[in-house]
């Protein structure tokens, strides 16, 4: 799946129901699992993300009651060679959430857009 499709699904998908960041030892491999729904009140579609080979990871203004991430963009820097490093993920709005990481894939069965339901 290529960044502009994991963008589309990420549409409406704001309410954060779990975020699950885990480190592989000894390799010290770092996969953050990202749990989202468009609902804030539960029953909706879940969409869930794994990002693999996370680094540089900032997050900040999180938690204590209904958590959102309302502008959620993964950005494609494969040009840039970095080691390790091909795509770039950020909240656009608040900037609540920032890392860079090696590879995503979609864990959840095919879910519409919210802005389509």
């Amino acid at each position: 799946m290529k960044s502009e499709e994991l963008n589309k699904k990420l549409r409406g998908f704001t309410t954060v129901l779990r975020l699950e960041f885990s480190v592989e030892l000894p390799s010290g491999s770092c996969t953050l699992t990202l749990e989202l729904t468009h609902s804030d009140v539960g029953g909706g579609d879940v969409l869930v993300v794994e990002f693999l080979d996370v680094a540089s990871f900032s997050l900040k203004d999180f938690g204590g009651g209904l958590t959102q991430l309302l502008l959620l963009q993964v950005n494609d820097i494969s040009y840039k060679q970095l080691d390790r490093t091909n795509y770039e993920i950020r909240e656009l709005e608040r900037d609540a959430i920032s890392f860079v990481c090696r590879d995503f894939r979609v864990l959840s069965p095919d879910v519409q857009q919210a802005n389509e339901a």
